[in-house]
């Protein structure tokens, strides 16, 4: 698969489980969530349980102006 998917609430829930399957499908993943230490856990048990390219962004997507 040759792009790029944006998630939010990647670091839990519903919002990791899509960063996954498509980081298994090749994807290049970009997700977003509040709070940066679940982020960086999520980002880095995503890279390693499937190989794939994730990015972690802090942002509260709730707020325009963060």
């Amino acid at each position: 698969m040759d792009s790029t998917i944006v998630v939010t609430g990647m670091s839990r829930g519903i919002g990791r489980a899509v960063a996954r399957e498509f980081a298994d499908r090749g994807a290049t993943v970009v997700g977003c969530a509040r709070e940066n230490a679940t982020l960086e856990e999520a980002v880095e048990t995503l890279e390693e349980e499937t190989g794939g390219d994730v990015t972690g962004v802090r942002a509260d997507v709730r707020d325009e102006f963060d």
